[in-house]
C-alpha cells in the first residue's frame, strides 16, 4: 500500500484533536444568499482536503472558519423555518440527514472490507475520540448537527424570551464548555438562532454556479473524503489528481439519487407529523 494511502486511511481512523470543517444540510426553506455561501464554503473544504492529502498545502484555517459559519447558518435557517412542533421538527431533520450519511458511512467501511457498526449508522457514540474509528472524516459535523437538533426548540424558546433569559442560557452554556469542550459547536447553532431575530437584507442576485454548488453541498461534503480515500488507496498519490475533478460530478449523482429523494421523504414525514 502506498505511503500516502496509509496516511490518509490512518488519519481517517484516528482523528483526535481538530476536525476538518464542512457544511451541514440546509432545511427545506431556501435562502439564496446562504445557499451560495454554502456552495463556496463546501468547495473550500474540498480544496483544503485535496491539499492536505496531497501534501501540497494546508488550509486548516479555512476549514475552521467554514465549520463555524455552517453551524451559524444552520441555526439561523432552522429558526426561520421552525413552526413550534418539536417532535415533527426532529423527525424531519433525521429523515433529511440520514440517507446521505448512511450511504457514505457504508461506502467508507466497504473500503475497509467490512460492514459498518449498527450503532454508528445511528449516529452513536455522540462524540468521536481517538479510540473510535471514523471512516468518513467530515461526518463528525453530522453528529454535532443531529445531537444539537433536539436542543434547537429550546434555543428557539430562549431566543423568544428576551435578553435576560438569553444571558442565563449563555452563562450555563459557557460552564458546560468548561466541563466538556466537545460541546463547543452547540453555541454556534445558538448564535445563528440569535441572528435570526434580526431583519437581515440578504442579496438575491447571485452567480448561478454558486447556487447549484450550494444545492449539492451536503452530498459534496460527505462524499468527497470517501472519493479521495478510494482513489488514493487504489492508485497512490496520483489518485488525488484524478479525484479532484471527480468529486463534484459524483456528489451531484449522490444528490440526485439519494439526497433529493430524502428531501421529499422529509417533507412527507413532516406532513404526516402534522406540519403543513
Amino acid at each position: 500500500m502506498p505511503n500516502i494511502a496509509g496516511r490518509i486511511l490512518g488519519d481517517s481512523l484516528h482523528w483526535r484533536d481538530k476536525p476538518p470543517a464542512g457544511p451541514l444540510a440546509g432545511p427545506a426553506t431556501r435562502l439564496l444568499a446562504l445557499d451560495s455561501a454554502r456552495g463556496i464554503l463546501a468547495l473550500t473544504v474540498v480544496i483544503h482536503h485535496v491539499g492536505l492529502v496531497s501534501g501540497v498545502f494546508d488550509l486548516q484555517w479555512a476549514g475552521d472558519f467554514a465549520v463555524l459559519a455552517f453551524f451559524v447558518m444552520s441555526g439561523y435557517v432552522l429558526k426561520l423555518s421552525y413552526d413550534n412542533r418539536p417532535l415533527a421538527f426532529l423527525l424531519k431533520r433525521v429523515v433529511r440527514l440520514w440517507p446521505v450519511y448512511a450511504v457514505c458511512i457504508f461506502a467508507g467501511y466497504a473500503l475497509l472490507g467490512r460492514l459498518p457498526p449498527v450503532l454508528e449508522m445511528a449516529w452513536w457514540p455522540i462524540f468521536f475520540n481517538g479510540d473510535h474509528p471514523i471512516v468518513d472524516l467530515p461526518a463528525w459535523s453530522l453528529y454535532a448537527e443531529i445531537w444539537a437538533t433536539p436542543l434547537m426548540p429550546v434555543m428557539f424558546w430562549v431566543a423568544a424570551r428576551g435578553r435576560s433569559v438569553g444571558l442565563v442560557a449563555g452563562t450555563a452554556y459557557f460552564l458546560l464548555i468548561l466541563i466538556d469542550r466537545r460541546l463547543f459547536p452547540i453555541g454556534f447553532f445558538g448564535v445563528g438562532v440569535a441572528l435570526a431575530g434580526f431583519n437581515a437584507r440578504l442579496p438575491q442576485r447571485l452567480p448561478a454556479w454558486t447556487l447549484w454548488l450550494g444545492r449539492i453541498s451536503y452530498s459534496l461534503y460527505l462524499s468527497h473524503w470517501i472519493i479521495l480515500t478510494a482513489l488514493v488507496l487504489t492508485l497512490g498519490k496520483i489518485g488525488v489528481i484524478l479525484a479532484a475533478p471527480l468529486v463534484v460530478p459524483l456528489a451531484w449523482l449522490l444528490w440526485y439519487a439519494v439526497e433529493r429523494p430524502s428531501i421529499r421523504w422529509s417533507r412527507i414525514a413532516g406532513i404526516r407529523a402534522g406540519i403543513s
